[in-house]
């Protein structure tokens, strides 16, 4: 990584406002994010379907061990991987319940089954593409 001097880069009034935080140290300043509209790579696209996998398991009660030892990974890892799943698909609670709302069966519990589908009630089985942001709006 390349370094740069600061007096030869920022203008003094920035310069200033900077040191009132640090001084005489090396600071990173991230690139601002390029990835708006990009379509995911093919390697992320396995990474998340590997995820969703590992999460789907994990639904069915396969046990972090087990799992860590099928994907190659740590037991930390895994854990990780199913606190963020969990965090994705509880997000959709929101949509599930206006879904529900719009259907009239708002008494009805969900639970989710699979990482792309939930029982409602005993009647319906709501699937992930039901819940996506160009059939049904963010709540």
């Amino acid at each position: 990584m390349n370094y740069k001097n600061g007096s030869n880069l920022l203008p003094k009034e920035l310069l200033d406002e900077v040191q009132q935080y640090v001084q005489g140290e090396y600071i990173y300043i991230p690139i601002r994010d390029k990835r708006e509209n990009v379509t995911p790579t093919e390697y992320e696209l396995e990474l998340t379907n590997r995820n969703e996998h590992i999460y789907e398991k994990a639904l069915e009660g396969v046990s972090n061990k087990v799992l860590s030892q099928l994907y190659h990974l740590s037991e930390s890892s895994i854990r990780r991987i199913i606190l963020k799943q969990r965090k994705r698909y509880e997000d959709m609670t929101g949509r599930i319940s206006k879904i529900m709302e719009c259907w009239a069966v708002e008494e009805d519990e969900f639970t989710q089954i699979y990482d792309t589908a939930w029982q409602v009630g005993d009647m319906y089985i709501l699937a992930i593409s039901c819940l996506t942001k160009a059939n049904f709006p963010a709540t």
